[in-house]
C-alpha cells in the first residue's frame, strides 16, 4: 500500500517561488494513490460508506453510538444528528432483546420535532439481530422518507423498503432503533456515512 505524507506537502513547506523537493515531488505523486487505497493517515473519500465520526484513515473513530458493553440496558437508542450532504446506515451487530418483538426503526422529522415509525419488522427476535438499514437523502426536504434494511432476526432474513409520508416538507435530523416492547440488552450499533454526489 502507498504511503500518505501530509507533512511533505504542506502549507508551510511549499511557499511561493520555492523549488519543491524530491520528498514534495514523490508526496505529490503518492498522495492520491494513498487516497485511494485508504492509506492509513489519509483523508476519507466522501463517496463510500465510512464511519460517521472518521476523519482520516486509521484516526481510531468507528462510528459506535451504542455499545451494551460500556451504555448497558436502553429502552431506545439515537443516532447522532444527520449532517446535510451525506447519506446515513446504522449496523447492528448482536443486538439483544429483554423479550422476543419486532424491531422499530423511527425517524426524527426535523420541523415537527417528533418521531415517525419508517420499519417495524415483520419477523420478531429475542435477540442476536444482525442488520444494515440505509436512511437514503435524510437531510433533503420533502413529504415522503424511508428506509432500506436487510436484517437477521434470531433465524430469519428480512429485506426491503419502508417509509411514511407527512404533509409537511422537512428534513430528518436522526434516527431511533428500539424493540416493540422490552429492552436493548446487548450488541453494538454503528452509524456510517457517505456523501451524496451532486
Amino acid at each position: 500500500m502507498t504511503t500518505y505524507d501530509e507533512s511533505a506537502v504542506s502549507n508551510t513547506v511549499i511557499a511561493h517561488k520555492k523549488p519543491i523537493t524530491l520528498q514534495q515531488g514523490r508526496a505529490l505523486r503518492d498522495n492520491p494513490i494513498a487516497i485511494s487505497e485508504a492509506a492509513t493517515g489519509a483523508p476519507v473519500v466522501v463517496a463510500g460508506w465510512h464511519p460517521y465520526d472518521m476523519v482520516k484513515i486509521g484516526d481510531g473513530n468507528d462510528g459506535v453510538f451504542y455499545d451494551f458493553a460500556v451504555n448497558g440496558t436502553q429502552a431506545t437508542i439515537t443516532t447522532p444528528d444527520f449532517a446535510d450532504g451525506y447519506e446515513y446506515a446504522i449496523c447492528l451487530t448482536g443486538l439483544g432483546c429483554s423479550a422476543t418483538q419486532n424491531l422499530v426503526v423511527s425517524l426524527y422529522r426535523e420541523t415537527d420535532a417528533a418521531y415517525s415509525v419508517a420499519w417495524t419488522s415483520s419477523n420478531t427476535s429475542s435477540g442476536d439481530t444482525y442488520a444494515w438499514i440505509e436512511i437514503p437523502i435524510p437531510r433533503i426536504a420533502k413529504t415522503g422518507h424511508f428506509v432500506e434494511y436487510k436484517a437477521t432476526l434470531t433465524n430469519l432474513i428480512e429485506t426491503g423498503a419502508s417509509g411514511f409520508w407527512d404533509a409537511t416538507v422537512q428534513k430528518i435530523l436522526r434516527a431511533r432503533i428500539s424493540w416493540s416492547s422490552g429492552n436493548i440488552d446487548a450488541g453494538t450499533a454503528k452509524l456510517y456515512r457517505r456523501g451524496m454526489q451532486g
